[in-house]
């Protein structure tokens, strides 16, 4: 496993930052089909509006920005357990995480903005291209349906249920499998640091 860098994995963060950005070179192809969608009528664009809406199509933006300093921090807490004391490792951890955090509140309001800017013209013409008024209706109505909602609240428990029973069902085969995956890994970590 390579140490951790702090360095990388922030350029991880700017690379991600890049791909949103060149989305913009798309969207200049998608020009066409905003007109098209400019031209189509007002009640299937209020349609469209309500839909991005529901969606919350800017979560893409946040899951690009957060993915790479998640993945850092993971990184971090994984080589920082094996190499450093429980003090020094909860010390650098603190301040690591602070970083992270520190990026993440400097990006994400640009980030949020941008998605939503750039939905507009790449997803908002393929919702207006592919989809009827009647489809973006029934779409909606399912978004909004008071069952999806309810479904949507209770996903945490049943998850969280089945999770339970899968432990109980499958943790005694697993549990010994995955110590002694952890035991071979840390073995072969400390092989190569002390050679």
């Amino acid at each position: 496993m390579k140490p951790f860098n702090l360095k990388s994995a922030l350029n991880c963060t700017i690379l991600a930052m890049s791909c949103m950005a060149s989305t913009q070179i798309f969207a200049a192809d998608a020009a066409p089909k905003a007109q098209a969608e400019a031209s189509a009528p007002k009640t299937k664009q209020q349609l469209i509006q309500r839909l991005l809406e529901l969606w919350h199509v800017e979560a893409v933006g946040v899951t690009m920005l957060r993915e790479p300093v998640d993945n850092a921090l993971r990184q971090a807490r994984a080589a920082l357990q094996a190499r450093t004391t429980p003090e020094k490792r909860d010390e650098a951890l603190k301040d690591i995480e602070k970083y992270c955090q520190e990026l993440l509140e400097k990006l994400m309001p640009k980030v949020l903005e941008k998605s939503k800017s750039l939905a507009q013209t790449t997803v908002a013409p393929l919702l207006s291209e592919k989809f009827t008024e009647e489809e973006l209706r029934q779409v909606i109505a399912i978004l909004e349906s008071p069952a999806l909602a309810k479904f949507e609240k209770m996903r945490p428990e049943m998850q969280k249920a089945l999770g339970i029973k899968l432990g109980e069902d499958q943790g005694k085969e697993i549990k010994p499998q995955m110590e002694e995956l952890q035991q071979r890994i840390g073995k072969r970590m400390r092989e190569a640091i002390e050679s």
